[in-house]
């Protein structure tokens, strides 16, 4: 991937992250996540196990997202730097 391609990504994760919608719809799966989670039996640990990953799963999508736009801030600094070479 190119360092255009990785900015370009990085910047496309960032309004992703700053976008109401998108933060809204995360929050609101994670808060309803916990209510079947909440819900669940003492026995029923198998459903516990897999609403814990899906509360994950939500977790490494915010963190690929912020990572993608911290990459992308990276990218800026050494385009940056090799300019002033």
């Amino acid at each position: 991937m190119t360092r255009n391609e990785k900015i370009a990504r990085g910047d496309n994760a960032k309004r992703l992250l700053e976008s109401e919608m998108f933060q809204r719809t995360l929050d609101e799966l994670v808060a309803q996540t916990f209510g079947e989670f909440g819900a669940t039996a003492p026995d029923e640990d198998f459903i516990r196990e897999n609403l814990y990953g899906v509360l994950r799963s939500i977790q490494r999508l915010r963190d690929r997202l912020q990572h993608f736009v911290d990459d992308a801030g990276q990218e800026v600094r050494n385009a940056e730097f090799d300019k002033s070479l």
